[in-house]
């Protein structure tokens, strides 16, 4: 889900889907729809440009909940909680009812929240006049799913090669000597980890758990930072785990 979320403009991913020479690409699910063909859906024919649309609602209603839940944008709970409620167009006296806090508390979050996005346009700006989108980048790609991006994300491939050795008893099979202490070496260790668990696919617990145990005894620790640290999401029962 949401694999190559940060190839697309903002525009492309605010509305869920992309166009290229060929067609269109769900960037929720990566299906593609060709210009060459027409497609049934629900009993209706459409023309690609009309089908990508159609698949998102059908096959994604909760597109914009996934989009807050599963990629990098530095907002807190309670503000993932506020957005979701902004969404479906209730007022502020009406989220802090929900949410139970005060109406100025929802007020306040709703001027953070604008602001916030004031200056990510700003800096967007700034980035592509600094930064070649071709140049070669020497530091690992930042997991989607990551939520608080700071200092611990800033690896190059290097010092993931070598902390790799110091990680790892073996990578095929793959066996984690300890779990480390240290933040970045975590998220090395987790990156890696989360390989074993493939893309679009549910999991049930005791099926995560049989993986993490051929990996490392303590599981229940590797299964709490995998949520924890984004590389994986569950249901609110925690019946279901996925890779983000």
């Amino acid at each position: 889900m949401f694999e190559k979320i940060y190839d697309y403009s903002v525009n492309e991913i605010k509305r869920g889907y992309a166009e290229d020479e060929e067609g269109f690409v769900c960037l929720c699910c990566q299906e593609r729809f060709s210009k060459d063909e027409i497609y049934l859906l629900d009993n209706h024919f459409y023309k690609a440009n009309k089908a990508v649309i159609v698949h998102l609602k059908q096959a994604h209603p909760d597109y914009f909940d996934l989009l807050l839940e599963h990629t990098s944008h530095g907002c807190t709970e309670r503000q993932i909680e506020i957005l979701k409620a902004m969404k479906q167009g209730y007022k502020d006296n009406e989220i802090a009812r929900l949410t139970g806090v005060a109406a100025a508390t929802i007020r306040h979050q709703r001027f953070i929240l604008k602001e916030k996005a004031r200056q990510a346009k700003s800096y967007l700006a700034v980035a592509e006049s600094v930064f070649d989108p071709d140049e070669n980048d020497p530091y690992v790609k930042i997991h989607e799913g990551a939520r608080m991006v700071d200092e611990r994300y800033c690896v190059t491939e290097d010092e993931e090669a070598k902390a790799m050795v110091s990680l790892f008893l073996s990578l095929e099979p793959l066996k984690l000597k300890q779990w480390p202490a240290k933040d970045k070496k975590k998220i090395i260790a987790l990156r890696k980890i989360c390989e074993c668990f493939e893309r679009n696919h549910e999991y049930t617990e005791k099926e995560v758990n049989v993986i993490l145990k051929n990996i490392f005894d303590d599981i229940a620790s590797l299964r709490r930072a995998l949520i924890e640290y984004g590389f994986m999401a569950r249901s609110e029962d925690c019946s279901k785990y996925w890779r983000t």
